[in-house]
């Protein structure tokens, strides 16, 4: 699954958002290892990381909801793909 959270503010350290982020475990969850940022607009850039999520185990709710969590840097989440095998 790809993963796009965008953040308040163009100065905003999204490596160091990306390490809070992967800091959330579950079991079922396993997060990419790597991320990209992508423009946005007016010099902001988007976080876009991937993860690998067993349906039975973990929601998409408790993942975006604990991305969310991270409100004085994440303004929001999207679900940008997700495969199913």
């Amino acid at each position: 699954m790809a993963l796009e959270v965008k953040p308040w503010e163009a100065d905003t350290d999204l490596e160091m958002v990306w390490k809070k982020i992967k800091e959330y475990k579950q079991d079922g969850l396993v997060w990419g290892e790597n991320f990209k940022l992508e423009p946005v607009a007016f010099g902001i850039k988007k976080l876009v990381m991937t993860c690998v999520v067993d349906d039975d185990k973990v929601l998409m709710d408790d993942i975006t909801d604990s991305i969310e969590a991270l409100e004085d840097y994440v303004q929001s989440v999207f679900v940008a793909s997700m495969n199913k095998l």
